[in-house]
């Protein structure tokens, strides 16, 4: 994620966040099969980038700074304020859908 603070839903208990952060950066593994970027596929500067499924927007947040604009589809409502509070910062390029 960056650097960048990641928010999560304050119904989860902290021991539930903590398991669900370990396993998103393990998914980010270079031998995982769930790895978004590698050296074949990054996002350039300037690129419109499209997040369905964001949940706690561990991709999204790991492209902000170069995306032009992020459309962030999240279908879960539970996790909009969330969502909404950790790209505060970029609010000007971030568009929920």
């Amino acid at each position: 994620m960056e650097g960048n603070e990641c928010i999560f839903q304050n119904v989860l208990p902290k021991t539930q966040v903590i398991w669900i952060f370990r396993s998103i950066n393990k998914e980010q593994d270079n031998q995982s099969p769930h790895l978004y970027l590698t050296a074949e596929f990054q996002v350039d500067i300037n690129s419109i980038v499209v997040d369905a499924g964001v949940a706690e927007g561990n991709f999204a947040l790991s492209v902000v700074e170069k995306a032009k604009i992020l459309y962030l589809i999240e279908c879960d409502t539970e996790w909009m304020e969330a969502l909404r509070l950790t790209f505060a910062p970029w609010k000007e390029k971030v568009v929920f859908c």
